[in-house]
C-alpha cells in the first residue's frame, strides 16, 4: 500500500554556493550523498534509441515536453534528482550537490562540490531566490534547474540551443533539428569518484543516439531492422510483433511502464452550455461511458481505467480511491440520472472538443455513441492542437472537452492547471465559479495544509459536484531486441537512462 509522503516546508529563499562548509548544522534533517556508482553491468560503443516525437529544444530554459525530458537528463545535471513521482527532499538523490541543508522552515542551503567543473573547464557557483512557497518547490528547482556556467551560455551566442556546454557525463556531438542527437562520453567529466556518481550520471555507454521516428508502423521496422536498438516508446498499434498475451515475443525484450499522463473529461460550467444546469445531467453522462471502451479506442486497451481524476503514480495518491463506485459504466444509472435531472435534452446536441492525438477522436467517438443510447444527441469537434488550444479556452466552443494533463509528483499538480481559479481569471479552466472549490484547492495546495485528508477532500467535492471525470491513462512500451539491454534504467521510473543501463 503505498503511504501518503510528508512534504517538506518550503523555503522563501533557497541559497546554492559553492564553497559552503559541509559541517553547516541542518535544524531539520539533510540530504547525503546517494549516488549509485558505476553500474555492474557490461559497456557497450554505442546504443541507438527511437523517439515517437520530436524534443524540439533542447536548450537549458526550453519549454519542457514529454521527449524532451527523455533526452535532457543525459546531457544536463541538476543539483539533485527525484527518482520516483512525490519524491521528498530527503529522498532525493544528489548529483551536484554535495548535501541539502535545511537552515531554517524557510531556506535551505545546498552545497555543491568545489571541484564541478562544465566542459569547458568553466568553475560552477549559483543563487537561486524564491519569492514563493507553493507545493514542491524546493524538490522541483533542485531536480529542474539545469547546472550550467553563465560564462558558457554567454558564450554560446544562441542560448544554449544546439551545443549546450553542461557539467553533465554526456555532451552533446551533434544535432541534427527534428531528426537525431547524438550525445558522447564527456572524458574529462567532473566526478572522478565513481561511488559519488549519481544513478543518472553513469556512463555504460560510449555514444547514445537518439533518433525521431513519429509513425509507429517505421518505429517498429526500425526495430526489426535493427535501425535502432531501443524504442522510447513504442506505440500500441505496432505493438503486436513484440508483445502477445502480456509477454514479449521470442527475439524482443519488451518493458511495460505506467504513464504519467491523464485523460480526462471536463464538462463547460458557463451558461454557454446546458451541462452547466444539472449535476445529475453531467453524472448521467459520465455514468454513460465506459472507460474500458475509452481505453480501448485509445491504445487497444493498453493502460488502466481511473478511480480519480488523478494519476495512481502520484505522490499524494489516496489508495482508498481504488476501492469506490467512480461513475462505474451503468447504462441504467445513467438513464435515471438524465431522468432526475429534470433537463428536456431533445433537440439539443452537445458539442464534444477533441484532437487526433492519441486517438482522442475515437474516444470521442465512443463517448457519442454512449451518449446517444441515453438520448443526447452530439457531434465531434475535432481539430488540430493549435486550435483545439484556442477552442478549450472559448465557452461557446464545446459542452465537453476531452483533456489530457501530466502528473509532476502529486495529485494536485493537474488540479492546480485545471481549477486554480487564481489562473484563470476567478473560475476554473471549464469555467466553474465555486468559492467552496478554490477554498479546498488552495488548502491541498499549501504546504501547511497539503496531506491526505485535504487532497482527498478536493478530489471528493470534485466528484459530489461532477465537476470532472478520470477517464484512463495509457500504458508505455520500451522495446529492444533481445540481447542488447540486460537491465535498464530509468528516471522517475519513465525515462530510459541509457547509460545507466547495463548491457
Amino acid at each position: 500500500m503505498k503511504k501518503f509522503r510528508k512534504i517538506v516546508a518550503i523555503g522563501l529563499t533557497v541559497a546554492m554556493s559553492v564553497g559552503l562548509l559541509s559541517g553547516c548544522g541542518s535544524s531539520g534533517g539533510s540530504s547525503s550523498d546517494k549516488g549509485a556508482g558505476s553500474s555492474s553491468g557490461g559497456t557497450v560503443d554505442k546504443v541507438t534509441i527511437g523517439l515517437n516525437d520530436n524534443w524540439n529544444d533542447i536548450s537549458p530554459f526550453g519549454t519542457m515536453s514529454a521527449m524532451r525530458t527523455a533526452i535532457m537528463y543525459n546531457f544536463y545535471e541538476y543539483a539533485a534528482v527525484r527518482k520516483d513521482f512525490g519524491c521528498s527532499l530527503e529522498d532525493m538523490e544528489l548529483e551536484c550537490a554535495k548535501e541539502i541543508n535545511k537552515v531554517d522552515d524557510l531556506t535551505y542551503d545546498v552545497v555543491f562540490y568545489d571541484n564541478i567543473k562544465d566542459a569547458a573547464g568553466n568553475e560552477i557557483t549559483a543563487e537561486i531566490k524564491l519569492s514563493d512557497n507553493p507545493l514542491g518547490t524546493i524538490e522541483y528547482i533542485l531536480n529542474i534547474v539545469p547546472v550550467i556556467s553563465k560564462k558558457a551560455y554567454e558564450d554560446s551566442g544562441d542560448g544554449m540551443t544546439t551545443k549546450p556546454v553542461t557539467t553533465a557525463a554526456y555532451q552533446v556531438k551533434e544535432m541534427i533539428a527534428g531528426s537525431t542527437i547524438t550525445l558522447e562520453k564527456n572524458k574529462d567529466y567532473w566526478q572522478t569518484d565513481d561511488s559519488k556518481r549519481s544513478s543518472v550520471s553513469t556512463t555504460n555507454v560510449d555514444t547514445i543516439v537518439y533518433k525521431v521516428v513519429t509513425e509507429a508502423s517505421q518505429m517498429a521496422t526500425a526495430i526489426q531492422t535493427g535501425d535502432i536498438d531501443v524504442a522510447q516508446y513504442m506505440d500500441t498499434t505496432a505493438i503486436d510483433p513484440f508483445y502477445a498475451n502480456g509477454k514479449a515475443t521470442n527475439g524482443y525484450q519488451v518493458e511495460q511502464l505506467n504513464s504519467n499522463m491523464m485523460f480526462t473529461v471536463l464538462p463547460n460550467m458557463s451558461k454557454d452550455s446546458i451541462l452547466s444546469t444539472s449535476k445529475e445531467l453531467r453524472e448521467a453522462i459520465y455514468y454513460a461511458i465506459n472507460a474500458e471502451d475509452c481505453l480501448k479506442a485509445s491504445c487497444g486497451g493498453y493502460g488502466e481505467t481511473l478511480s480519480a481524476m488523478a494519476n495512481p503514480l502520484s505522490g499524494d495518491y489516496v489508495e482508498s480511491w481504488k476501492d469506490r463506485d467512480y461513475y462505474n459504466y451503468n447504462i441504467e444509472t445513467a438513464k435515471q440520472k438524465l431522468k432526475d435531472s429534470g433537463v428536456d435534452v431533445s433537440g439539443k446536441t452537445l458539442k464534444i472538443l477533441t484532437q487526433p492525438a492519441f486517438n482522442l477522436d475515437k474516444v470521442a467517438e465512443v463517448i457519442q455513441a454512449a451518449l446517444q443510447e441515453i438520448g443526447i444527441n452530439s457531434k465531434i469537434v475535432n481539430v488540430e492542437d493549435a486550435l483545439y488550444q484556442t477552442y478549450k479556452t472559448d465557452s461557446k466552443q464545446f459542452d465537453l472537452i476531452l483533456d489530457i494533463k501530466g502528473t509532476d509528483d502529486y495529485c494536485t499538480f493537474p488540479w492546480s492547471l485545471l481549477f486554480d481559479n487564481r489562473s484563470f481569471d476567478g473560475q476554473t479552466a471549464n469555467f466553474i465559479k465555486d468559492d467552496k472549490l478554490q477554498e479546498l484547492m488552495e488548502k491541498s495546495l499549501s504546504t501547511d495544509t497539503h496531506n491526505e485528508d485535504s487532497v482527498n477532500e478536493f478530489e471528493t467535492y470534485l466528484d459530489e459536484n461532477a465537476y470532472a471525470y478520470g477517464l484512463f491513462t495509457r500504458a508505455n512500451y520500451i522495446v529492444a531486441k533481445s540481447g542488447k539491454v540486460s537491465k535498464f534504467a530509468y528516471f522517475s521510473g519513465t525515462y530510459i537512462l541509457p547509460g545507466s543501463c547495463e548491457y
